[in-house]
């Protein structure tokens, strides 16, 4: 269906040529000027007061605005029963996991209703009542509005920030700050100061999807706040902004609050940092960058490895001078007792990054461990798949391979589709369309499973141009 304002075209009727807006009420006549419309009698007067008058005419514009209230106010109501088969499920609280996925397909049909069903949507944000049924019919109406185009009830909302109070002007702000990036920067740091601290966290998560730098600053108090929403917001809401400067702070919180969730973010904080150069990056204050990571890196016990690979990794792209010497023997220690981390993967990334900061010792010690491992379980093909692994993570791709087929020997017709996989993915690497061929289809792979494949693999796809067994395997025509 075409947007309300464009379906008005088609039934809205043109003035007739010539016609004029009539004069405004508030221009006087000239002075002097006959009055003699106004004084004369009128036709049926002289006949003896009769008082069968014609109807006034109605002028275009006036007709054309009540055939757009009409047609307004038609459509108003066709959304509203569009809507209204909607508002049970709208009283659900989308906190409960057993709502979460139910009310994530109802808030994509509700937002495909009409491109205009934000029209009948709004009057929600702000319920006249107060009961826990209005609250949650507003804060999921929230959440459609978000998945809809909102730039047109922007004067709306921005009516309901003023106007309104507590949760209705926190909803409205929410919307506000995810489309309209510029001018509410006073209206923020005013509502940060002057709201209720029950609704404080609300506009703290806005400042945060505002996204202005600038706003940071202001921030940092609340992460000392003994109000946990209060601070957890406001830790969010620093870390989505990125300023550089929010480090210190944020580093502080989170040792203080040891929370698990805290040092992800920070995790994520860090990334960001590491990707960007000069003051507004890493390089801001180097020694909090890299104590924070340092500290990071040793909260093994409380993160999952994929956080610690992601660390290592970060290690890997910054300069080795600067981790040298803002880490120090700190860092290094930190890296060598992830050697010993119970998760090969984790072992693997510390002696890369070790290597990287040019400390070859940490990849001698995993390949020497796996050494002994494998002399002590000869027949093992777990054995012969980690040390394959290894290698190809040091970039050893023949002892890598080596090791994979002989796990495959190893394994006697119980063979793991993934050392298929591995040996196919370092197949493409050395450009050999036939076997790559081959291990795939020995691993009997899923839909799937292929498509991971292809796109993990980037080389695979000059192969599959040339062989005619991968485009079929692939169903490339």
């Amino acid at each position: 269906m075409f947007p309300l304002t464009l379906n008005l075209i088609f039934v809205l009727i043109p003035p007739p040529q010539g016609a004029k807006p009539p004069p405004s009420e508030s221009v006087p006549t000239k002075q002097g000027a006959s009055s003699d419309r106004s004084t004369d009698a009128s036709p049926s007067s002289k006949k003896g007061g009769t008082t069968d008058t014609q109807p006034a005419p109605v002028d275009p514009w006036t007709a054309l605005k009540a055939r757009i209230g009409t047609r307004l106010d038609k459509d108003r109501k066709r959304l509203e029963q569009e809507l209204k088969p909607y508002l049970s499920d709208l009283a659900l609280d989308v906190r409960d996991p057993k709502n979460r996925k139910y009310l994530e397909v109802r808030y994509r049909e509700i937002a495909a209703l009409d491109p205009d069903i934000g029209l009948v949507l709004l009057p929600h944000l702000a319920p006249k009542g107060n009961s826990r049924r209005h609250r949650l019919i507003a804060d999921n109406s929230m959440r459609i509005l978000e998945r809809t185009e909102l730039k047109p009830l922007e004067a709306d909302l921005l009516r309901i920030l003023d106007q309104d109070q507590g949760g209705s002007r926190n909803r409205a702000l929410y919307l506000l700050t995810g489309f309209k990036k510029t001018g509410l920067d006073g209206t923020l740091r005013k509502l940060l100061e002057e709201t209720p601290e029950v609704h404080l966290p609300g506009v703290i998560v806005a400042v945060g999807r505002y996204g202005q730098s600038s706003l940071a600053k202001p921030l940092e108090p609340f992460l000392q706040k003994p109000d946990e929403k209060q601070r957890k917001a406001a830790f969010e809401a620093m870390c989505l902004i990125g300023a550089a400067g929010s480090l210190g702070p944020l580093a502080a919180s989170a040792k203080s609050s040891n929370k698990t969730s805290d040092k992800i973010k920070l995790i994520h904080f860090l990334e960001v940092l590491g990707t960007r150069t000069g003051q507004a990056g890493w390089a801001h204050n180097e020694p909090v960058f890299f104590g924070t990571l340092t500290w990071l890196l040793t909260q093994g016990e409380a993160l999952r490895p994929r956080e610690i690979r992601d660390l290592l990794a970060l290690v890997q792209t910054l300069p080795a001078r600067a981790v040298q010497t803002g880490g120090g023997e700190a860092l290094s220690q930190a890296l060598h007792r992830l050697l010993t981390n119970p998760y090969p993967d984790v072992q693997f990334g510390a002696a890369l990054a070790l290597r990287h900061l040019g400390d070859k010792k940490g990849v001698k010690q995993v390949l020497n461990n796996l050494n002994r491992f494998i002399r002590n379980n000869k027949k093992l093909a777990y054995a012969y798949r980690q040390r394959g692994r290894a290698h190809e993570a040091f970039g050893d791709l023949t002892d890598a391979m080596r090791d994979y087929k002989q796990a495959i020997t190893l394994s006697a017709g119980r063979v793991e589709p993934k050392l298929y996989f591995s040996v196919a993915r370092l197949e493409a690497k050395k450009n050999n369309a036939s076997n790559v061929y081959r291990y795939l289809k020995d691993a009997r792979p899923t839909r799937q499973e292929l498509d991971k494949f292809r796109s993990d693999v980037p080389e695979v796809e000059a192969l599959i141009r040339r062989s005619n067994q991968l485009r079929k395997l692939f169903n490339e025509s």
